[in-house]
């Protein structure tokens, strides 16, 4: 019997806690870096009305809201950076400093 019985410590000694991170940024809030840019493509509950992210991103950091009014999984309809709207889901890299961006998911067309 170990003192520590029960406890699952390796997983935190391995490469878990990165791929954690990556599949809950990468995949499910679908925030993802290329070299364009950082593309949004969320695909998450439809329960969840709303998610925030804060990713560094070369020598800036988003903010990262993304709204879910209608219920939906993914489906980007607007992103707005910095209160202006951008052309698709890849967010040109910016100058450092503090970025807002709210994303809208509407559902696939």
């Amino acid at each position: 019997d170990s003192e520590y019985y029960g406890r699952a410590g390796w997983t935190w000694y391995t490469g878990s806690v990165g791929w954690l991170f990556s599949i809950a940024h990468e995949s499910i809030c679908g925030v993802q870096p290329t070299l364009a840019g950082l593309k949004i493509d969320p695909c998450i509950p439809a329960h969840w009305p709303e998610v925030r992210v804060k990713r560094q991103f070369r020598n800036a950091v988003y903010n990262i809201t993304i709204h879910n009014p209608n219920g939906k999984t993914g489906g980007v309809s607007e992103i707005l950076l910095n209160g202006g709207k951008i052309a698709g889901n890849v967010i040109p890299p910016q100058k450092s400093g503090e970025h807002d961006v709210d994303v809208v998911i509407v559902g696939y067309k």
